[in-house]
């Protein structure tokens, strides 16, 4: 319930426009995808996220910078930051998307 809620965010990858969350025409799906509504996934994820009476409640917060970033909670602050890290992500990482061939060509 919303008096339970606690704090909620939603944090957008580097894939997003800041102002709208909608898919940047530079993104790899926009451009391998042309005919992808660049709005699509946005309001999906937030006309799920607007059946829970919490909504109103979560935050927006700034994109990360980079998809290899990583997203932690601080919980001194009550809110997430991100850092990068690109060794970690490359040991941690099986499969990068903008580097490695894809898997499925069109």
């Amino acid at each position: 319930s919303k008096s339970d809620f606690i704090s909620g965010f939603i944090i957008p990858g580097e894939d997003r426009e800041p102002e709208t969350l909608n898919l940047k025409s530079t993104c790899r799906t926009m451009t391998v995808l042309p005919f992808t509504d660049p709005s699509l996934s946005r309001r999906r994820i937030l006309g799920f996220l607007q059946q829970f009476e919490y909504y109103d409640s979560m935050q927006v917060m700034p994109s990360v910078k980079s998809y290899k970033d990583f997203v932690v909670f601080d919980m001194f602050h009550r809110q997430p930051y991100a850092f990068s890290d690109v060794a970690q992500f490359g040991r941690g990482c099986a499969y990068d998307g903008a580097v490695d061939a894809p898997f499925i060509t069109l």
